[in-house]
């Protein structure tokens, strides 16, 4: 094929046809027509791309309580008989976000537990919206059933502790909460004997008897006499 940039340029933008459809006429690629597009920076403008996706008759308040409600964007053009593409760019253009891509998060993924997660012996609950959420979206339940018990939020220094020693027993009665860790710490460890190994015991007894050594005192040079 001779390629005319004035006649590429016609197609294009008096005629509107795509890179596939002046493909199709012309015996090439579309990847052909767009290299040489690209070459003599034949494109649309902004209005002309966008026309196809505006021009869908189609209730953007229902596709944005229905992408709300847990249907994907793919069911949505499927269920209004439409490109999903063209749906996808309709609704960023209406300021309506498209849910993300793959596995959806919450009750909506594959893999859904009921919202509880065990992670080092702690029980994480699901509650995306709590102020102290991971980026997951969890948050620890014994904090989560002291802060009802006390009917505030808990302080980022405060510390739930487990009577009972049992991280995964979250009953309001095995649960003490603490201002600080030091608090904490202060309550555990008083009255108890430190288990010390003997390698532990020969360090510490090494870092007692080592001397101590003073820190020497820079000797200030005396003045020289005057003349």
């Amino acid at each position: 094929m001779n390629w005319n940039q004035d006649e590429l340029r016609r197609l294009v933008l008096i005629d509107g046809l795509t890179h596939k459809q002046i493909g199709a006429r012309y015996g090439c690629s579309a990847a052909a027509v767009a290299y040489h597009c690209a070459a003599w920076r034949i494109a649309k403008p902004v209005q002309e791309r966008t026309r196809a996706t505006t021009r869908l008759l189609v209730d953007f308040d229902e596709v944005a309580q229905r992408l709300a409600a847990g249907a994907t964007l793919t069911q949505v053009a499927a269920d209004l008989r439409c490109d999903r593409h063209a749906l996808s760019h309709a609704c960023r253009l209406h300021g309506i976000a498209p849910p993300r891509r793959g596995p959806q998060g919450g009750e909506r993924h594959p893999k859904w537990a009921g919202g509880i997660v065990i992670r080092d012996g702690y029980r994480y609950r699901w509650s995306p919206d709590h102020p102290n959420a991971t980026k997951s979206g969890y948050v620890l339940e014994h904090r989560l059933v002291m802060e009802c018990l006390l009917g505030r939020l808990l302080t980022p220094a405060e510390v739930v502790h487990h009577r009972d020693g049992c991280r995964a027993n979250n009953e309001p009665e095995n649960l003490e909460v603490f201002a600080t860790n030091a608090d904490h710490l202060r309550h555990e460890l008083t009255g108890r004997c430190p288990q010390w190994s003997e390698d532990g015991r020969a360090r510490i007894l090494a870092a007692t008897r080592r001397p101590r050594t003073t820190r020497q005192t820079r000797q200030v040079p005396d003045a020289p006499p005057s003349p």
